[in-house]
């Protein structure tokens, strides 16, 4: 049985009969779903047409904050909240795409932290520019190559980001903090060899850091 299909008051499968009547209930919701959220996006390009002709930025913070807190303040379940802000940062990834794409830099490689928050932030459907370093990140917002550029700040064990908190002292003139992305960092310990071996580890000083109790015992 797949999640998305419900067991029978008693807890057993439903019977083949039942399970066909459920999953066309599904299949109908499915159609009013699509319809629904197309008939959003036609919304959604008019605001982009309002916003493109009136100077007005895409991507507004407060707005996309109002959203998700009122979506998630209708939900009564069963869906977990952590699903319904899911489903709704992307669909308002899609919405800015339909607005006017957005570019985002970010601090590389693909897969780091900060392209995790970025496209946890910003969703999958705006395209995403590896910068290589912070410097990198603020030199392309100010050039303006990307609308909005993502780079690590501060963490809570190792306090502010120096390059980061450099790179704004520089640039205090030319970019502004537009929005706030937090994220929760698990490093992972890669040897080829027993724990108890291991006598070197290599690492950028933050991981250091932010994993100094765990390397002291």
């Amino acid at each position: 049985m797949s999640p998305d299909e419900p067991s029978s008051p008693s807890g057993q499968p439903p019977a083949p009969a039942d399970l066909e009547a459920l999953r066309q209930r599904i299949d109908e919701i499915d159609r009013r779903l699509v319809a629904l959220l197309n008939e959003r996006a036609q919304v959604v390009v008019e605001v982009g047409r309002y916003k493109r002709d009136k100077g007005v930025p895409i991507y507004a913070p407060h707005r996309e904050s109002a959203v998700l807190k009122r979506a998630l303040g209708a939900s009564k379940g069963p869906l977990p909240a952590r699903t319904i802000e899911a489903v709704f940062r992307e669909l308002m990834s899609g919405s800015f795409a339909l607005e006017r794409p957005l570019r985002i830099g970010y601090l590389g490689p693909a897969g780091s932290f900060s392209h995790q928050a970025a496209t946890a932030h910003f969703g999958s459907s705006v395209e995403f520019q590896d910068l290589h370093t912070i410097e990198g990140v603020f030199t392309e917002v100010r050039r303006g190559h990307v609308d909005y550029g993502l780079a690590p700040i501060e963490n809570s064990t190792g306090g502010g980001i120096v390059e980061t908190l450099d790179a704004f002292r520089a640039a205090h003139s030319e970019v502004t903090i537009y929005a706030e992305a937090l994220l929760n960092v698990h490093h992972n310990l890669l040897a080829g060899c027993a724990p108890r071996a291991v006598r070197r580890i290599h690492s950028k000083p933050e991981v250091f850091e932010q994993c100094r109790r765990w390397l002291a015992t």
